[in-house]
């Protein structure tokens, strides 16, 4: 899920509610992938990857990625330890994510290509 609508492609509208932490809900306003373009923890770019069935949700005030349904039903596998979060799929890694101060992560890289059918 992400309030960015630029940068997700393929937008198809959706509304949908979502439960967040709190309790409170949100309401979805379109659905599409998202181009990530990963940066490795030594600095070197890796081969984009693109997500799907991205929930576009202007209210939200950041991004937020599901590990789980990646794990479920992507099959990929996420190694967490005490400094960063590693997603690797048939054993080639796919992105990171280091672990700040107050206990959260951020995928290390870009989303920022604007959408082709973003208007």
């Amino acid at each position: 899920m992400m309030p960015h609508r630029h940068w997700v492609r393929n937008y198809s509208p959706l509304c949908i509610p979502i439960r967040l932490a709190d309790n409170s809900i949100v309401y979805s306003s379109g659905v599409g992938t998202v181009v990530f373009d990963p940066v490795m923890m030594d600095g070197k770019p890796s081969k984009p990857v693109e997500f799907t069935r991205v929930l576009h949700v202007p209210s939200l005030q950041n991004n937020l990625l599901s590990c789980l349904y990646l794990a479920r039903h992507k099959h990929i596998i996420i190694h967490i330890d005490s400094e960063q979060m590693d997603f690797s799929l048939n054993g080639k890694s796919l992105f990171c994510a280091p672990i700040h101060s107050d206990n959260c992560a951020v995928l290390s890289g870009s989303s920022e290509r604007l959408s082709e059918s973003a208007n």
